[in-house]
């Protein structure tokens, strides 16, 4: 999209209350809050530059149909990380990392430089580095990834242009990839929707290793995508969310049952020990609130959290305590024998631990 055209979509944006104004370190910029004119919720306007919001995916329910309904030609397949997602782009010369709603994150910007090799961007400003970030040291999710990641690592998985124009080609991530300078998520094959033989048992494998599933990308250029995800990891998601029951939407719960009932019932996978799995893994959860609550008085999640300067780990921390949609309690930062300022922290779940100790204490509930 040419600079006049995306500045007339900012200005429109602007005055329809759409953008955010917003401020890291002396940087002033504006984010996208909503889906707009087709620009993605979270793209930011920096310094005369466009940062655009990473695009939905839209996922597919049934393997065999969902494929044949949207991918007309060939597609790759790329494993689907368990993380969250994150953009970098060099914005005044500072390496900065984007969440997916526009926000400068303290933590992302500050693992960025030895996540992967910073000059993926000085050598070429307009790209925009797409990723995940992962790992049980991310201070957002409780999930994480199969392999071996002691603390978090970067799976890219997408280049974008900072002019608009959508997604650079998907060999130039690769090359970036193959010279060490990024960390991709793996590529897994390039099939046609007539592959489903083949897909079936890639899918198995990754659901007999509670991978979370796959990415199609379309090799053509509509460049359509899809994801879907595998039985085992739905399974994990409740044990790990089972504590967070009330404090969640009920569509959580409801899409995530959908999902297992549908890949059970498409890939043969046997439903009893399944069906004993998810149930185990949501009352493993609950009985988790119910202990937390007799025993400390709150259910919570404990974050612990890595960053190289001691001022991002308190800009992350004074971040937490902005927002008032979640309770958290921070603990404090403290130096660990790597050089690294560790920021320890509490997510409270205040709806279930409401409940819990109203009820612990004899209280009554209608239903």
């Amino acid at each position: 999209m040419a600079g006049s055209g995306m500045a007339a979509l900012r200005e429109a944006a602007g005055a329809a209350g759409k953008l955010a104004a917003e401020e890291h370190e002396g940087l002033r910029y504006e984010r996208l809050v909503d889906d707009w004119h087709g620009l993605a919720r979270g793209t930011v306007f920096a310094a005369g530059i466009v940062i655009p919001g990473y695009p939905p995916i839209p996922r597919i329910l049934r393997l065999a149909t969902g494929l044949a309904e949207r991918f007309p030609g060939p597609f790759r397949v790329e494993e689907k990380i368990d993380g969250y997602n994150v953009r970098y782009a060099l914005v005044e010369g500072r390496l900065l990392g984007f969440s997916r709603g526009g926000f400068v994150c303290p933590f992302a910007t500050d693992r960025g430089p030895e996540l992967f090799d910073p000059a993926v961007l000085e050598e070429a400003p307009s790209r925009v580095l797409c990723a995940e970030l992962a790992g049980p040291g991310n201070p957002y999710n409780i999930g994480r990834p199969p392999d071996p990641v002691a603390d978090v690592a970067l799976y890219a998985f997408d280049l974008l242009a900072t002019d608009g124009s959508g997604f650079l080609p998907a060999g130039e991530l690769d090359a970036l990839a193959a010279a060490g300078a990024v960390r991709r998520a793996r590529l897994l094959g390039r099939h046609t929707a007539a592959d489903v033989a083949a897909l079936r048992t890639l899918l198995h494998r990754l659901d007999a290793e509670r991978r979370e599933g796959v990415v199609f990308k379309e090799d053509g250029p509509q460049g359509r995508r899809a994801k879907y995800t595998t039985a085992r990891v739905t399974v994990d998601d409740l044990r790990v969310t089972g504590a967070e029951l009330l404090d969640l939407p009920p569509w959580y719960f409801t899409g995530r049952l959908l999902r297992l009932a549908l890949f059970v019932d498409e890939e043969g996978l046997p439903r009893e020990r399944l069906a004993a799995e998810m149930g185990t893994a949501l009352l493993e959860g609950m009985l988790d609130a119910v202990a937390q609550v007799r025993d400390h008085g709150r259910v919570e999640h404990a974050f612990r959290c890595r960053f190289r300067a001691r001022a991002n780990a308190e800009r992350f921390a004074a971040m937490l305590r902005g927002r008032a949609a979640v309770q958290v309690l921070v603990d404090g930062i403290e130096p660990d024998a790597e050089g690294y300022h560790v920021l320890r922290f509490r997510r409270v779940y205040p709806a279930m631990t409401g409940l819990l100790a109203n009820v612990l204490r004899g209280g009554a509930i209608e239903d």
